[in-house]
C-alpha cells in the first residue's frame, strides 16, 4: 500500500468515527426557562421528581465534534442558556432535559428547535426557528411574540390576558389557546391561526392573516390584510379597513373575499424528526 493510500484510509477512518452521534450527560443548575439558539434541537418534559438533587441533567445526542462546540450555562435568575461556541461545528445536535414543573420562559433564537410540555410565562421565537409548546397554563398576563421567519405552536392553555405580537413572514398557530382579553399585532406576511377570546383588540398590516374566535368586543385596525373572526357573540368595530376582508361568522366586508382556509401551515418540526 503506498503511502498516498495510506493516508486516504486512515483520512476516511477519522470521518467515518467522527460521523457517530454520541451521547452526553451533562450536569447542569436547576433552571426554570430555557433560550436555545444556532440550530440545537431541544425537547423539555415536565416530570414531578426531577432536579431533586439540586441539579439538572441534560442529554446531548451528536457527533463528539458537534457536542464538544455546544455550550451550556444557567444564570443566576435561572435560565438555560444553550449555544453553540463561535467558529464550531454545525452538525445536527439533540437535547432533552427534565424539570420538575412548567418552564418560567421559553425562547428559540438564530435557527433553534425547542419543544416543551408545559409553559406558564412569556414565549419568543425570532430569526428562523421553531417552538412548540404543548400547554401555556398561567393566571398573570403573558407575552408571545414570532419574527424574522419564524413559527410557533401552541396547543392549549388559557391566559387572562395576551399580548401576541408575529411579524416578518412568521406564523402562529394556536389552535387549543384561550385569553380572557388579548392585543394581537400581526404584520408583514406574517398569519396567526386558531386562539379564542372573549375581546382583543387588533392591529394587522402588509398582507397579513388572521383566523381567531371571539365571544365579545373585537376593536380592528386593519390594513391590506384578510381576517376571519367566528363567535355568535362576536361584534367587531373596524377603526380602519384599508383594503382588507373581514370575515364575521357568515358575513364579509371588504374588496375581496380570499380564504382564509389557503393561510399556509407554520413550519412546524414535529417531536419524531428531532428526536429518535
Amino acid at each position: 500500500m503506498t503511502a498516498c493510500s495510506l493516508l486516504f484510509w486512515i483520512a476516511l477512518a477519522a470521518s467515518a468515527h467522527a460521523a457517530i452521534a454520541v451521547e452526553e450527560m451533562r450536569e447542569v443548575a436547576n433552571f426554570t426557562g430555557i433560550v436555545v439558539t444556532d440550530g440545537i434541537m431541544v425537547h423539555v418534559t415536565t416530570t414531578a421528581n426531577a432536579s431533586a438533587d439540586g441539579n439538572s441533567t441534560l442529554v446531548l445526542s451528536g457527533t463528539p465534534e458537534a457536542l464538544s462546540g455546544v455550550k451550556s450555562s444557567v444564570d443566576a435568575g435561572g435560565m438555560l442558556m444553550l449555544s453553540r461556541a463561535s467558529g464550531g461545528s454545525s452538525l445536527l445536535v439533540r437535547v432533552t432535559a427534565a424539570v420538575p414543573g412548567p418552564l418560567t420562559y421559553a425562547s428559540a433564537t438564530s435557527g433553534g428547535n425547542l419543544i416543551a410540555d408545559a409553559v406558564s410565562g412569556n414565549v419568543t421565537v425570532l430569526g428562523q426557528s421553531n417552538v412548540q409548546v404543548e400547554k401555556l397554563e398561567s393566571s398573570a398576563p403573558i407575552s408571545i411574540m414570532a419574527s424574522n421567519e419564524s413559527s410557533m405552536e401552541i396547543s392549549s392553555g388559557h391566559v387572562p390576558f395576551l399580548s401576541a405580537s408575529c411579524s416578518a413572514s412568521s406564523s402562529m398557530a394556536l389552535s387549543g389557546l384561550q385569553a380572557d382579553s388579548a392585543d394581537i399585532m400581526v404584520s408583514a406576511e406574517s398569519h396567526i391561526s386558531g386562539m379564542a377570546v372573549r375581546s382583543a383588540d387588533v392591529k394587522i398590516s402588509s398582507n397579513s392573516l388572521l383566523y381567531m374566535t371571539a365571544a365579545g368586543v373585537v376593536n380592528l385596525w386593519c390594513t391590506e390584510s384578510e381576517v376571519r373572526i367566528s363567535g355568535d357573540a362576536a361584534a367587531v368595530t373596524e377603526h380602519l379597513n384599508t383594503q382588507c376582508t373581514v370575515h364575521l361568522g357568515s358575513h364579509e366586508r371588504g374588496p375581496t373575499a380570499a380564504a382564509v382556509a389557503s393561510m399556509p401551515p407554520p413550519r412546524r418540526l414535529a417531536a419524531s424528526t428531532m428526536f429518535v
